[in-house]
């Protein structure tokens, strides 16, 4: 008799970029944080708080520069508007 899931195997996590949308391993992804008013990233994906990913896709990376839509500040959802 063979257990249910027991050919699975280990999770792995899986996180949607703020600026195409797509699904990709939270390991290939870079993880931004925001920290004492500004927005950081997180190389170590251990900082504290609620965190928004880019892919590596140059598409992305060069949204992530400019990023005039704020879309990075939508995804941390800060209390308050400190950035513009």
């Amino acid at each position: 008799m063979v257990q249910m899931g027991a050919c699975r195997g280990k999770h792995e996590p899986i996180r949607m970029c703020v600026f195409c949308r797509r699904r990709f391993p939270k390991k290939a992804m870079t993880r931004f944080v925001l920290k004492e008013n500004s927005i950081v990233p997180d190389h170590g994906q251990c900082l504290s708080g609620r965190g928004a990913y880019c892919c590596s896709d140059e598409k992305c990376m060069k949204r992530l520069s400019l990023d005039r839509k704020g879309l990075l500040e939508m995804a941390l959802r800060p209390k308050k508007k400190f950035l513009r």
